[in-house]
């Protein structure tokens, strides 16, 4: 069972995406899910190295499900944020050159791109700052990561390495 547990809690992450899908942003139970994916985001990895059982599928179904919770986030989330223009703007630039970079990866065979140490740390800021971009100083917030964002994307165009899986 421990050689699965990794991935299973891979799957979950998946499942609860889908499931934040039916779930309305304003609720309790949505932000409950929202928590539960982001902490299986946390553990899968870190136990699939600790019990030596990581895998080059594992690492693809990980990036995978990372990428389903973020694409149902920002569908769920998005409307509900009031930002300026320029933010709006700036997030797309950001967006795009991340699909750019995930496409190469994918294409390249090397989904674990998404892994770099920049990106861990973006991503959590991105996780923990989701549900206050509704407030009064959600803009400052939003610029706070979208030059996170920026210095971790600028790192993966100077040093395309893959961090540890």
């Amino acid at each position: 069972m421990k050689r699965y547990l990794p991935n299973l809690l891979t799957l979950l992450r998946a499942a609860g995406a889908v499931g934040l899908l039916f779930l309305s942003p304003v609720g309790t139970a949505f932000w409950a899910v929202y928590l539960l994916c982001g902490i299986t985001d946390m553990v899968d990895g870190p136990l699939a190295r600790r019990w030596q059982v990581q895998s080059r599928v594992g690492g693809t179904l990980d990036s995978a499900a990372d990428l389903l919770f973020m694409v149902v986030c920002a569908w769920r989330l998005i409307p509900l944020w009031r930002l300026p223009q320029w933010i709006w703007l700036w997030a797309a630039v950001l967006a795009l050159g991340q699909g750019i970079l995930l496409l190469a990866a994918w294409k390249a065979g090397k989904m674990e791109l998404l892994h770099q140490d920049a990106n861990r740390i973006c991503g959590m800021g991105i996780y923990m700052a989701a549900p206050f971009l509704q407030g009064e100083r959600s803009a400052l917030l939003a610029v706070l990561l979208c030059t996170l964002a920026t210095a971790a994307e600028l790192g993966m165009l100077i040093s395309p390495r893959s961090g540890t899986e």
